[in-house]
This record gives structure tokens, sequence and C-alpha cells, in this order.
């Protein structure tokens, strides 16, 4: 009771390749995160860390961790980067594997071919 289902079927994409309006909310917040970014200090001898609380099949926050990446090896090139994806434990987290590995025909940009970054899917 009073759980979300996800849209679509298991690894589809759905969600992501059928909204608008997540996309924008998470545009809209891109200034502020990249900014904030320039304040925080890269960790010498331990990933850094970056967490998506709520991220449906993370398609919707794709290309604005795909900057957060980008970013953060314009400041250290060999720095690992931790990416913690958390939603409830029926999300669609299949999708999202497929989002970050790029086999989701129409899916957003993503940070796969980047080395030394580790993605993790937490179901609470």
């Amino acid at each position: 009771e009073g759980v979300h289902v996800p849209y679509g079927a298991d690894g589809d994409g759905f969600y992501t390749l059928n909204t608008i309006g997540c996309f924008n909310v998470i545009d809209n917040s891109k200034d502020l995160v990249l900014e904030s970014l320039k304040n925080i200090s890269l960790p010498e001898s331990r990933a850094f860390c970056i967490a998506d609380f709520g991220t449906a099949d993370g398609g919707t926050s794709m290309p604005l961790m795909r900057e957060i990446v980008s970013e953060v090896r314009k400041r250290n090139a060999n720095q690992e980067i931790l990416v913690v994806y958390e939603d409830q434990p029926v999300n669609d987290f299949k999708s999202l594997f497929k989002f970050v590995h790029n086999m989701v025909e129409g899916g957003p940009p993503t940070y796969a071919q980047e080395g030394n970054v580790y993605v993790h899917a937490c179901g609470t």
C-alpha cells in the first residue's frame, strides 16, 4: 500500500523515454549543482560520491550525472567516482543499468565511456 510501481516493462526505460517534466526540473537545477561542485574538495584517498535519491530508472538524471562526472574529470582526470542510485526495492533498476551502459535505444547520453566510475544501486 502506498508503493509506487514503475511504469512499462522491466528494463525498457519506459519512464525516461515517456517523460519530459523530470528532465526540465533536473535541467533547471543544473547550474546550481555545477556551481556548488566548484566549492567541494575532491577526496585524495577515496572515491568522490554522487547520489541520486528517488532515481526511477535513472534516465532523467543521466545528463546531469554525465556533466558532474565531466566536471570532476576536469579537476582530476584520475579521480575515482562512485555514483549511487537510490529508490524503492520494486524500482526498475534493470533500466537504470541499461541506461548507464547505453543499451536503451533513444536513451540519454551516459558517462559509461569514462573509466574509474563505479555505479551502485540501493533499494531502500
